[in-house]
């Protein structure tokens, strides 16, 4: 579909994550190429239809995408979920039997924002109820404690946030627009939430192994498991599908979990919406966010990367660093696969991202080779279960204690798992270049300047957000029909 197309998915995926913590669906390529789906097709079948079809009807539609075009479809997609909102809590007081008129207390707001997450969080195992009756609310809260064991914590979140919104009514006394917009600031920040309970993920994860690869023995996943860890019970062939095992990194034959992989699966997220998921924040992303910004250009040499990372700290990499023989000679190669640069965007340099960062930043399979199918995907493709059985896990730590694997994978201290070689992680050398910066120039401005400095076009994409929303929202252009979103898209 061409390098406009790419590069604009991947821009507005990560203006999403980085601005709400929303992992969209259609903008994440779920394993498959950037270029595999136009960014228009986020709209496809919602009240914004009307706009997809006028993008893919252009005249020329191989010239992909500039940055007003991209301005309107993130504006879109935003006025949609919140559109989506809208017509949830809409369910919700009818259900609850207040008119849309009521004017609700402090008390009834509570409980009307924890059934919008409750339900939120159900929707990432099962459909979301297209009718929502009291009893069916009522059943809902009662079952969210066992489904979810951190809702206690969530709802005293949900009471900090409620608290600390702007805009409050001074009498505490709501209407239907004061609720829904308190709705739409929790949903916001709640990318905010998850972070935190990604982060005690990972802290769990990296204590069940020393070793400096980013990387857990499966066996010792299981027995936090079986000893009753709530999050370690993932399906062996669910894990393989998404691509958080490696099966190259062996040691005597077990099977190792990459760990900011696993954290970023679906399996993690929960859904915020029909639109979009809120999955765990990655953190790979502000460090290649602080590359971009001291090299602003979409590739560099292997010594300037080396100077910037250097004292490129992160949450488990100590700065300044010192660089094994291994990740500077891989970083070279790079360099000489492309005639003396690295490209920023591409499947090698995140792969060294990962060797650096093993801790912080996945590793990148080649498109096409894993699929992140969510849990409810997952189960409902031949009834397939998320979570391996006892006696499965149980088989499975026995048969790795037999083969006294732990004695043989080492046991790095904590100060040596920070700055050990990367020796044995794995290395592929093929490319995948996700934005084509070696390709031909794209002919449109604001695509070029993108591909220098991607980090200031989302600066720039945020500020023509906020024009192009008010513009939307100034002459209701969701639910108005097509021909509304042609007059205002020509005229944009």
């Amino acid at each position: 579909m061409g390098e406009s197309t790419a590069r604009f998915r991947f821009a507005l995926h990560r203006y999403f994550v980085s601005r709400h913590g929303w992992s969209v669906n259609g903008l994440d390529p779920r394993g498959a190429a950037w270029d595999s789906a136009t960014p228009s097709h986020i709209l496809k079948g919602t009240d914004a239809d009307g706009a997809h079809q006028l993008f893919q009807t252009r005249k020329d539609p191989e010239r992909g995408f500039d940055l007003r075009e991209v301005s309107v479809l993130a504006a879109m997609l935003e006025h949609v979920v919140h559109r989506e909102s809208s017509t949830l809590l809409e369910k919700l007081y009818g259900a609850e039997g207040h008119r849309l008129d009521a004017v609700l207390t402090e008390g009834q707001v509570g409980k009307a924002i924890e059934a919008h997450c409750i339900i939120a969080i159900f929707s990432t195992v099962v459909k979301r109820p297209s009718i929502l009756t009291k009893s069916t609310l009522e059943t809902l809260r009662s079952r969210i404690p066992n489904l979810y064991s951190n809702w206690p914590s969530m709802q005293q979140w949900l009471k900090r946030m409620r608290a600390s919104a702007p805009n409050k009514p001074k009498s505490g006394r709501y209407t239907f627009d004061d609720v829904l917009k308190l709705i739409e600031y929790i949903a916001d920040h709640q990318g905010s939430w998850q972070d935190l309970e990604c982060k005690q993920l990972k802290t769990n994860l990296m204590n069940l192994t020393h070793a400096a690869e980013g990387r857990v023995p499966m066996a010792e996943f299981y027995r936090a498991g079986l000893r009753g860890s709530v999050h370690f019970l993932d399906s062996l062939q669910y894990l393989l599908m998404l691509g958080v095992v490696d099966e190259t990194f062996r040691q005597d034959g077990q099977q190792m979990l990459v760990i900011p992989n696993y954290i970023g699966a679906p399996s993690n997220c929960v859904a915020g919406s029909d639109f979009y998921s809120v999955c765990c924040m990655d953190e790979c992303n502000p460090l290649l966010e602080r590359i971009e910004s001291q090299v602003l250009a979409p590739n560099a040499t292997a010594k300037r990367i080396l100077e910037i990372v250097r004292n490129l700290d992160s949450a488990t990499v100590p700065a300044p660093r010192n660089f094994s023989d291994t990740l500077i000679q891989r970083l070279e190669s790079i360099a000489q696969h492309h005639g003396g640069v690295v490209p920023l965007h591409g499947r090698l340099f995140m792969q060294w991202m990962h060797n650096a960062y093993p801790f912080e930043c996945r590793y990148p399979h080649l498109s096409g080779t894993v699929r992140h199918t969510s849990l409810s995907e997952w189960m409902q493709r031949d009834g397939n279960s998320v979570v391996q059985s006892h006696d499965e896990m149980k088989a499975y730590v026995d048969a790795a204690d037999k083969t006294k694997h732990l004695k043989l994978f080492g046991n790095h201290s904590k100060e040596q798992r920070k700055s050990a070689p990367t020796t044995h992680t794995p290395w592929s050398a093929k490319e995948e270049l996700w934005m084509a910066e070696h390709g031909a120039q794209s002919q449109d401005t604001f695509s070029s300047n993108m591909s220098f400095n991607i980090h200031r076009y989302i600066g720039t994409l945020m500020f023509l957000m906020a024009i192009v929303s008010t513009a939307i929202t100034g002459v209701h252009m969701i639910g108005e029909g097509s021909k509304r979103y042609n007059g205002k898209l020509h005229a944009l």
